[in-house]
């Protein structure tokens, strides 16, 4: 055989095994859908969600919580009650700061509104800033009172209960919030979810121990499962009370009289700040003066027993130094009567 010819054939076989290669190739990705993501090619029907609810129960793999994966694909076909991912759970909170004339009522009008909107208190405290009330001679000069109180709200009622306490007072502080806590509560319940059938398992699996080694395993897994699920389960009690009950802290103040939003603009005259001036100036000297006073009154007794002490105490030492000039003088005189006597007997 020809060379030229040799090749022809080594040609022809070539191109026959390269065509049913590709053929195969077709067939066995026939119905599937790739697309190009920048570095490889990605299976889309694989990479739907849908694919990965069918393949894991429980439709979403939590990387935090490995124990909540621990389901296999012949696990599929259980119970399990997947969670509702359309319905949104919202959080709502308000912080709000009030001022009222008349303490006692506005209190006693909140208390009917927490009771017309099935509402209730989570905590409460008042404080009376008053230090002087047991004098007799005690006046109210300013508001003292003050209520801090943390009221619970089912969320239907939250906006009505709001509109009804806004004419209880003077608002001088308002704050809302809304939280949405929907992923995290969908994961909560997938967990949940996941734990229950780990746990159902564990019981099946702990009537067919033959060994107490087996036994004991099974039963030291299933006590870590069922902790776990009474921690997410109570994670899950707390958020539905949130989200069935909205918080409003609220902090009520008394006052004596609602002092202005604003103050007027207004420019002070060369006069105007003289006369402002002399006024403050007078006011400081008989302040000044009251609290001399005052002083004065409660240091009396005090300066009485001082000044007694003191005045005895200079009685003695005049008392002292007049004996001491006496004494001095009397040794004087004898001093030169005796000079005085010398001098005549010499004589």
């Amino acid at each position: 055989m020809k060379k030229g010819t040799l090749l022809t054939v080594w040609t022809v076989m070539l191109v026959v095994f390269i065509t049913v290669f590709a053929a195969c190739g077709a067939s066995g990705n026939a119905g599937r859908k790739e697309s190009y993501n920048g570095s490889y090619y990605v299976d889309e029907a694989k990479a739907s969600p849908a694919a990965y609810d069918n393949e894991f129960p429980t439709g979403k793999y939590d990387e935090g919580n490995p124990a909540a994966n621990d389901i296999d694909v012949a696990d599929k076909d259980t119970d399990i009650v997947k969670p509702d991912r359309t319905a949104q759970k919202l959080i709502y909170t308000c912080n709000m700061r009030m001022e009222t004339t008349e303490f006692e009522k506005t209190l006693t009008a909140l208390r009917g509104l927490i009771a017309k909107y099935d509402a209730f208190i989570e905590s409460e405290s008042q404080t009376d800033s008053a230090g002087t009330w047991y004098y007799s001679s005690y006046r109210k000069t300013s508001g003292t009172l003050s209520e801090r109180i943390v009221i619970r709200v089912p969320s239907e009622n939250y906006d009505a209960f709001l509109a009804d306490l806004d004419g209880q007072g003077k608002i001088r502080e308002k704050n809302t919030n809304v939280e949405n806590i929907t992923q995290s509560y969908t994961d909560t319940e997938t967990i949940i979810a996941s734990l229950k059938t780990q746990e159902k398992r564990l019981l099946e699996m702990m009537e067919s121990c033959e060994t107490i080694e087996d036994m004991i395993t099974v039963e030291d897994r299933l006590t870590e499962v069922q902790t776990e699920l009474a921690v997410y389960e109570s994670r899950l009690k707390g958020m539905d009370l949130d989200v069935s009950y909205s918080t409003i802290d609220l902090t009520l103040t008394e006052v004596l009289e609602y002092s202005s939003d604003s103050d007027p603009v207004y420019t002070a005259t060369f006069g105007d700040r003289l006369k402002n001036t002399l006024k403050e100036s007078w006011e400081n000297v008989k302040s000044f003066l009251e609290e001399l006073l005052f002083f004065l009154i409660r240091a009396l007794p005090i300066l009485l027993i001082i000044g007694a002490i003191g005045g005895l105490i200079a009685f003695i030492i005049v008392k002292s130094i007049k004996g001491s000039k006496k004494r001095r003088a009397a040794k004087r005189a004898k001093a030169e009567a005796a000079k005085a006597a010398q001098a005549q007997a010499r004589q």
